[in-house]
Protein backbone atom coordinates (compact mmCIF):
# COMPACT_ATOMS: atom_id res chain seq x y z
CA UNK A 1 0.00 0.00 0.00
CA UNK A 2 2.44 2.45 1.07
CA UNK A 3 5.27 1.19 -1.61
CA UNK A 4 5.25 4.03 -3.67
CA UNK A 5 4.56 6.34 -1.88
CA UNK A 6 7.77 8.30 -2.31
CA UNK A 7 6.77 8.48 -6.22
CA UNK A 8 3.18 9.57 -5.29
CA UNK A 9 4.76 12.44 -3.44
CA UNK A 10 6.96 13.66 -6.10
CA UNK A 11 4.59 13.52 -9.01
CA UNK A 12 2.39 15.20 -7.12
CA UNK A 13 4.99 18.09 -6.22
CA UNK A 14 6.22 18.51 -10.06
CA UNK A 15 2.39 18.84 -10.99
CA UNK A 16 1.68 21.36 -8.22
CA UNK A 17 4.84 23.48 -8.81
CA UNK A 18 3.79 23.05 -12.68
CA UNK A 19 0.01 23.93 -12.10
CA UNK A 20 0.64 26.86 -9.60
CA UNK A 21 3.46 28.16 -12.19
CA UNK A 22 1.43 28.11 -15.12
CA UNK A 23 -1.39 30.11 -12.61
CA UNK A 24 0.97 32.47 -11.41
CA UNK A 25 2.00 33.46 -15.26
CA UNK A 26 -0.83 33.85 -16.83
CA UNK A 27 -2.10 34.14 -20.38
CA UNK A 28 -0.93 32.07 -22.91
CA UNK A 29 1.52 29.94 -20.80
CA UNK A 30 -1.43 29.00 -18.47
CA UNK A 31 -3.22 28.21 -21.63
CA UNK A 32 -0.64 25.75 -22.55
CA UNK A 33 -0.01 23.89 -18.94
CA UNK A 34 -4.18 23.52 -19.24
CA UNK A 35 -4.35 22.51 -22.59
CA UNK A 36 -1.16 19.57 -21.71
CA UNK A 37 -3.37 18.61 -18.94
CA UNK A 38 -6.70 18.71 -20.30
CA UNK A 39 -5.56 16.38 -23.42
CA UNK A 40 -4.42 13.93 -20.68
CA UNK A 41 -7.98 14.10 -19.22
CA UNK A 42 -9.29 13.72 -22.95
CA UNK A 43 -7.03 10.39 -23.69
CA UNK A 44 -8.07 9.18 -19.93
CA UNK A 45 -11.23 9.29 -20.00
CA UNK A 46 -10.52 7.58 -23.83
CA UNK A 47 -9.05 4.62 -21.82
CA UNK A 48 -11.39 4.38 -19.64
CA UNK A 49 -14.71 4.14 -21.83
CA UNK A 50 -12.94 1.72 -24.05
CA UNK A 51 -12.14 3.66 -26.90
CA UNK A 52 -8.39 3.84 -28.24
CA UNK A 53 -5.68 6.65 -27.63
CA UNK A 54 -4.86 6.30 -31.30
CA UNK A 55 -8.21 7.32 -32.45
CA UNK A 56 -8.74 9.92 -30.04
CA UNK A 57 -5.57 11.78 -30.36
CA UNK A 58 -6.75 14.30 -33.08
CA UNK A 59 -9.63 15.04 -30.80
CA UNK A 60 -7.30 15.65 -27.79
CA UNK A 61 -5.01 18.28 -30.06
CA UNK A 62 -8.55 19.97 -31.00
CA UNK A 63 -9.08 19.82 -27.46
CA UNK A 64 -5.73 21.31 -26.93
CA UNK A 65 -5.95 23.61 -29.11
CA UNK A 66 -9.18 25.20 -28.11
CA UNK A 67 -7.94 25.90 -24.85
CA UNK A 68 -4.67 27.30 -26.06
CA UNK A 69 -6.49 29.86 -28.18
CA UNK A 70 -9.22 30.87 -25.53
CA UNK A 71 -6.22 31.87 -23.67
CA UNK A 72 -5.74 34.43 -25.79
CA UNK A 73 -8.78 35.62 -25.33
CA UNK A 74 -11.45 33.85 -28.38
CA UNK A 75 -13.40 31.89 -25.92
CA UNK A 76 -16.10 31.66 -28.54
CA UNK A 77 -13.92 30.44 -31.04
CA UNK A 78 -12.78 27.74 -28.53
CA UNK A 79 -15.99 26.84 -27.83
CA UNK A 80 -17.27 26.49 -31.35
CA UNK A 81 -14.12 24.05 -32.23
CA UNK A 82 -15.13 22.00 -29.12
CA UNK A 83 -18.17 21.73 -30.91
CA UNK A 84 -17.38 20.77 -34.30
CA UNK A 85 -14.85 18.08 -32.44
CA UNK A 86 -17.63 16.57 -30.49
CA UNK A 87 -20.09 16.45 -33.67
CA UNK A 88 -17.36 15.18 -35.68
CA UNK A 89 -16.23 12.52 -32.75
CA UNK A 90 -20.15 11.63 -32.50
CA UNK A 91 -21.06 10.91 -35.64
CA UNK A 92 -17.44 8.76 -36.16
CA UNK A 93 -18.53 6.57 -33.24
CA UNK A 94 -22.23 6.87 -32.75
CA UNK A 95 -21.73 6.25 -28.75
CA UNK A 96 -21.86 9.67 -26.23
CA UNK A 97 -19.03 8.84 -24.84
CA UNK A 98 -16.49 10.31 -27.30
CA UNK A 99 -18.27 13.35 -27.89
CA UNK A 100 -19.09 13.57 -24.11
CA UNK A 101 -15.04 12.94 -23.31
CA UNK A 102 -14.16 16.23 -25.45
CA UNK A 103 -16.99 18.59 -23.70
CA UNK A 104 -15.65 17.54 -20.32
CA UNK A 105 -12.14 17.72 -21.07
CA UNK A 106 -12.75 20.79 -22.80
CA UNK A 107 -14.86 22.72 -19.83
CA UNK A 108 -11.97 22.00 -17.37
CA UNK A 109 -9.48 23.85 -19.30
CA UNK A 110 -11.15 26.36 -20.88
CA UNK A 111 -13.56 26.63 -17.65
CA UNK A 112 -9.78 27.18 -15.94
CA UNK A 113 -8.58 29.63 -18.60
CA UNK A 114 -11.75 31.62 -18.33
CA UNK A 115 -11.26 32.08 -14.71
CA UNK A 116 -7.48 32.66 -14.79
CA UNK A 117 -8.21 35.77 -17.37
CA UNK A 118 -9.37 37.98 -14.79
CA UNK A 119 -6.71 40.60 -13.80
CA UNK A 120 -7.96 41.03 -10.53
CA UNK A 121 -8.76 37.75 -9.14
CA UNK A 122 -7.79 35.36 -11.54
CA UNK A 123 -4.83 34.40 -10.16
CA UNK A 124 -6.50 34.26 -6.61
CA UNK A 125 -9.52 32.07 -8.00
CA UNK A 126 -7.58 29.63 -9.40
CA UNK A 127 -5.38 29.14 -6.45
CA UNK A 128 -8.64 29.00 -4.91
CA UNK A 129 -10.15 26.41 -7.04
CA UNK A 130 -6.85 24.13 -6.99
CA UNK A 131 -6.72 24.33 -3.65
CA UNK A 132 -10.31 22.96 -2.80
CA UNK A 133 -9.41 19.94 -5.62
CA UNK A 134 -6.44 19.02 -4.15
CA UNK A 135 -8.34 18.95 -0.77
CA UNK A 136 -10.69 17.18 -1.76
CA UNK A 137 -8.25 14.71 -3.14
CA UNK A 138 -7.20 13.97 0.42
CA UNK A 139 -10.28 12.59 1.35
Amino acid sequence: KYKDLIVRIASAVVLLTIALGGAYIGGVAAGIIAAIFAAMVQLEWADLTGGTIRRMAPFAMAVAFAIVISSGGMLFAAVVLVAIAAIIAGALSRRAWMPGGIVYASAFGIGLVAVRISPDYGLLAVIFLLAIVWVIQLY
